[in-house]
């Protein structure tokens, strides 16, 4: 059974995809955090160039829609997930390849049951899968 969600406004339907300049960001800050993380985790002193980072816009980076490099086949489900979350909440898959099937049906499922839920963030931590939402009164 299929529901047509074209009445139901997207929070994110504006939003723009990140851009591939700022997406190169992101992953450069993560990946220079990581290596931080890393080295202080070994007890070795950081420099101060560990911690120079690049200039992100906070607003653009957190209210982009991060559709994953790896999205594959899923891309358009979940570009179509991520615009159900409202500005603030980072639209932003949290979580590896081998997840996306399920959050893409549990999407599919959740909009069926309540065309009018908003979704606030998808992410797996500690090996499960958190989708968290809220739903009109």
């Amino acid at each position: 059974m299929s529901v047509d969600l074209t009445h139901c406004p997207l929070p994110g339907a504006d939003a723009p995809l990140l851009d591939p300049e700022q997406a190169d960001a992101w992953r450069s800050t993560r990946s220079q955090l990581r290596r931080a993380w890393v080295k202080a985790r070994s007890g070795l002193p950081l420099a101060p160039d560990d911690l120079k980072l690049p200039r992100l816009d906070r607003h653009q980076l957190l209210n982009a829609v991060h559709v994953p490099d790896d999205a594959g086949e899923y891309a358009p489900a979940l570009e179509k997930m991520l615009r159900r979350i409202p500005d603030g909440w980072g639209r932003r898959v949290g979580c590896d390849r081998g997840w996306y099937p399920l959050i893409v049906e549990l999407d599919r499922a959740l909009a069926e049951l309540d065309p009018s839920c908003t979704l606030l963030q998808v992410k797996a931590k500690w090996g499960v899968l958190r989708l968290y939402f809220e739903s009109a009164p």
